[in-house]
């Protein structure tokens, strides 16, 4: 029996590889955009000690410099913790782009490997088609020398 060969074996590799690389680049894009998170999140996270700091400030009734201070550190902390909103906004697009690109590679590979799927299975239906032929002709060709040698 031949053995099959996909005719357009290497499209389906190059989109494999194209998938590979959309993969790839979505992953980074989720990488990036868990960094800006967690640095987003140490932002608040020292947002939230100045803030108990501050009522730890208020509750002991301490010198309106020192608490000026820590007001101006929230200020500041609050600013750069809002300033991540843009960029979170745009890395989140991004993040969306790329998988939208990942799904379109993905989509383009299945459509070649299920028409690679068909085209093997036709090629195994012929295949068993053709050895039964052969084989129902040298039955025939077996009867047939059995009749003739028998008069």
């Amino acid at each position: 029996m031949k053995r099959f060969q996909f005719n357009l074996a290497t499209v389906l590799g190059v989109r494999a590889t194209q998938e590979t690389r959309a993969m790839e680049s979505y992953a980074l894009a989720v990488r990036d955009l868990n960094d800006l998170n967690a640095r987003r999140q140490k932002v608040r996270d020292s947002l939230d000690e100045v803030m108990q700091r501050r009522g730890k400030l208020l509750a002991q009734r301490a010198p309106s410099e020192e608490l000026i201070q820590v007001q101006k550190s929230a200020a500041a902390l609050r600013e750069q913790w809002l300033a991540f909103e843009p960029e979170l906004l745009k890395q989140q697009k991004v993040v969306n782009q790329r998988w939208q690109l990942l799904l379109a590679a993905r989509q383009r590979r299945e459509g070649l490997d299920r028409l690679r799927d068909k085209q093997s299975k036709r090629h195994q239906v012929d295949a068993q088609r053709k050895e039964q032929l052969s084989l129902d002709e040298m039955t025939l060709m077996r009867e047939h020398l059995k009749l003739a040698s028998n008069p």
